[in-house]
């Protein structure tokens, strides 16, 4: 039923991050009066509806909210932009004060995309979504050398 073209129909754009404003956004994303809610709420009437006209009807209505989702989701990653970054430095902040393992792939990619490597790297270039191989395998070698670090599992003797 579904084609997920990748292109957005409209550029969501944020003059700046706004936490606050984000937080609010959520309610709009997946509230009970949200964007989420009225989609299954369209799909359920339209599913039921033995009118194929009405059928159809509520089930493209459905699917325009789906793309709202999409751009609410969007505006809201975009708004919230400076907060994860803040999150993942308050985690590792209170790992480090704890003297817990720490996999760090999150500095790691920062450090390479800093050195050159070209940020879609690490990109699943056919959704533009998921992290591609090439970041997979970086984290990998992040939680490795995490463990390893950690002196998390021991080695056996040789006999």
């Amino acid at each position: 039923m579904f084609l997920h073209n990748k292109q957005m129909m409209y550029t969501v754009r944020v003059g700046t991050p706004d936490a606050k404003f984000g937080n609010l956004l959520l309610e709009q994303f997946g509230g009970p009066n949200g964007e989420l809610a009225a989609a299954l709420r369209y799909f359920t009437q339209g599913w039921n509806d033995p009118h194929p006209g009405r059928r159809d009807m509520l089930l493209d209505i459905a699917t325009e909210e789906m793309s709202h989702l999409e751009m609410v989701g969007q505006t809201i990653s975009l708004l919230l932009a400076d907060r994860v970054k803040l999150y993942l430095e308050e985690a590792l902040s209170i790992a480090q004060d704890e003297s817990w393992p720490v996999a760090d792939a999150y500095s790691e990619v920062q450090k390479r995309v800093a050195a050159g490597d070209n940020i879609r790297r690490f990109i699943n270039q056919s959704d533009t979504v998921h992290p591609s191989v090439y970041a997979y395998e970086t984290m990998a070698r992040v939680v490795v050398r995490a463990i390893d670090d950690a002196r998390m599992i021991k080695e056996e003797a040789a006999h």
